[in-house]
């Protein structure tokens, strides 16, 4: 199967400036990526293992490339057979690189410089939840998430601690002369788990997760903010409610108003949070000081049923289909009003998984099915204004054996795991006060050869646009990947195991 990442729209008529990298052993499609500056980007960073050194370590090539895809700087790491990179991301300083030794249970992390020019490597010791993690991460080849940036500054990792009852946050600033941080929960009982919500210009925001027991079913959420500089805790706010129970998904920091707003999933009061679509959205808007200072409900009965026709368990229903919605991002525009980016999905029988089950075979008798995607859009107040449902052909997610009866919400991020959704990014442009979200659409046709799409939803000005160009039928490819590029312009990557070969070029795009 080809895994297509998309970033931006394409225009099919145009020359492409190109550029093939050859004898290369192993690239992951997470150690790709553009370097920006003033958010424009100027060149790209590429590392892939290109062979063994004598003394039985991996070889990685790190280049630098220039905006014309020319090289610009390249250097070499070694490091052991068993190493394997998780994460790769980029700040606008430097780039850091984060690397997994399941052999040694060890976190390796590097960071670069634009000129590749290292400027700092700090290991830490992995526990044995967090082996078991990475280990299960890397055979299935999917993406982790636990790496985050805090722009212009550093970089903030989050890991595990006494078995995975407690949560670490490790602050890495991109100045090697700077001194970084690290906390560990403190709650001396039940579990709790923490990722990354969001930045401002002087704290860290994160999520956090509470329960009693491993099998506990009921969940609490908190959010913390850390200051990036001596990582001194802000504060720590329950988002306990005694009107409802609440599940939080995602989060920003308004910079004109100077409150942080965290936007989820709210349910009756005592609620499995696993059930369904819950009652409805809230936005809970938090001050400095860690109070919150104001909360909002819309209800999918109430509030939604304007736009769009709901079902009793909040599944929006559309064209014969109907589907939960996982939501993968949720962002402020430029004008202050607020973008929810959605994707329709329900879990359904794989008829091909119980054939092989029935003939005694070991494989899941369930897939998930990927459907359209729903963009809600609010007002500054957080008042819903609008619904967008874009139509796409329907793709299945077939799952692993044993995942049959996890939950749907569990399921959903499985399948996020693993690439399965369509949705590809959502990126803002300051300049024209734009934000477009972009999917992959695998169109069947009549009469013709089904091939794969780009979607664009863009808004500006108060109103949505929305395009499709194709793309064509990509074959031999292990993988495929598309990255914003200089002004007018976006990159390629095509990358075949077998030929060992990266294929990369320039296309003009199409606003």
């Amino acid at each position: 199967m080809v895994l297509l990442v998309s970033c931006m729209m394409l225009h099919p008529d145009a020359r492409a400036q190109k550029r093939t990298f050859d004898n290369i052993k192993k690239m992951s499609i997470r150690s790709a990526g553009t370097i920006e500056e003033n958010n424009q980007v100027s060149g790209y960073y590429v590392l892939y293992d290109v062979d063994k050194a004598k003394n039985g370590k991996r070889t990685y090539l790190l280049k630098i490339l220039d905006e014309n895809l020319d090289d610009f700087k390249t250097t070499t790491l070694e490091e052991g057979k068993y190493v394997a990179l998780t994460e790769s991301v980029f700040n606008g300083e430097a780039i850091m690189l984060k690397f997994v030794d399941i052999q040694k249970k060890r976190m390796i992390f590097m960071s670069y410089d634009k000129n590749a020019d290292l400027l700092m490597k700090t290991e830490k010791e992995l526990t044995k939840r967090e082996v078991l993690l990475y280990r299960m991460m890397l055979s299935a080849d999917t993406e982790g998430s636990a790496l985050n940036i805090i722009p212009e500054r550093g970089f903030v990792d989050y890991g595990m601690a006494d078995n995975g009852k407690k949560y670490t946050i490790s602050y890495m600033p991109s100045n090697p002369k700077e001194k970084g941080w690290k906390k560990q929960s403190a709650n001396p009982k039940g579990i709790e788990n923490a990722g990354f919500l969001c930045t401002s210009e002087n704290h860290v925001y994160s999520l956090v997760a509470r329960r009693q027991s491993l099998r506990s079913t009921k969940i609490e959420f908190a959010v913390n903010a850390y200051d990036v500089e001596i990582g001194f805790k802000a504060f720590e706010t329950n988002l306990n409610s005694e009107k409802y129970s609440t599940q939080p998904m995602s989060g920003f920091f308004d910079n004109k108003t100077q409150l942080l707003n965290v936007i989820g999933i709210y349910y009756e009061p005592n609620t499995k949070q696993v059930k369904d679509n819950g009652l409805g959205l809230f936005n809970y808007q938090i001050n400095i000081k860690g109070e919150i200072v104001n909360k909002k409900y819309l209800s999918w009965a109430q509030h939604f049923r304007k736009y769009v026709k709901v079902d009793n368990k909040g599944r929006i229903v559309n064209e014969k289909r109907n589907g939960f919605i996982f939501f993968h991002n949720i962002i402020q525009n430029t004008d202050g009003t607020i973008i929810a980016v959605g994707e329709q999905y329900k879990k359904a029988a794989d008829a091909g998984g119980i054939a092989v089950a029935a003939l005694g075979g070991t494989t899941s008798t369930t897939k998930v099915v990927i459907q359209d995607m729903i963009v809600f859009h609010f007002t500054k107040e957080f008042d819903i204004s609008g619904v967008e449902i874009v139509e796409k052909s329907k793709s299945n997610f077939s799952l692993p054996q044993g995942y049959d009866f996890m939950n749907i919400h569990m399921l959903s991020t499985i399948v996020k795991a693993n690439g399965g959704f369509d949705y590809s990014f959502t990126s803002k442009n300051d300049q024209d006060e734009s934000t477009s979200i972009g999917y992959v659409d695998y169109e069947r046709k009549k009469g013709a050869k089904n091939e794969f799409t780009f979607g664009a939803i863009t808004y500006y000005d108060g109103e949505f646009n929305k395009d499709k160009i194709p793309l064509g039928r990509p074959t031999g490819k292990d993988w495929i990947r598309v990255l914003p590029g200089k002004p007018g312009y976006v990159m390629l990557l095509e990358y075949s195991k077998k030929e060992k070969k990266l294929e990369t070029r320039l296309e003009r795009i199409n606003f």
